[in-house]
């Protein structure tokens, strides 16, 4: 029975020892730690500023990547056919004086936005209206800026199509309203 003394006295010895141990990290002051902590994360952002600078010195901003409108699809695609037959439904309405429908093929997807209906794969070749037309734009309608150049069979352009639901169709219809011509 003497060892459960023993025994107790030990206990409350090492109690007593993790209580003062706990007591004295409860002493160290935390603002140096956390000001060395902010020391160090404030020069490891000047280092990566450091190694994003350009050969001219100056800072390269780091690529965002560009929004796509909601129901959108970014591509890159080539003119396969024009309709050259004139659809306006006014006088005002650009598809009175220039083609605006044509074939094309998809040569690469760079994203969609919300509320795609349908994904579009590489190589597909689609039937597309194009809003303001396929010829440029600079003499037939002023108003227009920037001025698109037009185009031609075989043109490469990138622009976002654009698909709606159509009645009676399981397709929706696309449309592009401005691009850009692609080398």
């Amino acid at each position: 029975m003497s060892a459960l003394p023993a025994l107790r006295a030990t206990t409350l010895k090492n109690a007593q020892q993790e209580r003062t141990t706990s007591m004295h990290l409860a002493r160290v002051p935390l603002l140096p730690i956390i000001i060395a902590l902010i020391a160090v994360s404030c020069s490891s952002s000047k280092q990566e500023k450091a190694q994003t600078e350009g050969s001219e010195g100056s800072v390269s901003s780091k690529h965002t990547p560009e929004v796509i409108p909601p129901n959108a699809c970014r591509i890159v695609a080539t003119i396969v056919e024009v309709d050259s037959s004139l659809k306006g439904t006014s006088e005002k309405d650009p598809c009175s004086k220039a083609p605006c429908n044509a074939t094309v093929r998809i040569d690469s997807v760079l994203g969609y936005g919300s509320a795609f209906p349908k994904p579009i794969g590489e190589g597909s070749v689609l039937r597309v209206r194009f809003a303001l037309t396929l010829a440029a734009t600079d003499k037939l309608s002023p108003d227009i800026k920037p001025a698109l150049p037009g185009l031609r069979r075989g043109e490469r352009f990138k622009a976002d199509l654009t698909a709606m639901p159509t009645m009676g169709s399981s397709e929706p219809s696309y449309t592009i309203q401005t691009y850009h011509v692609q080398q």
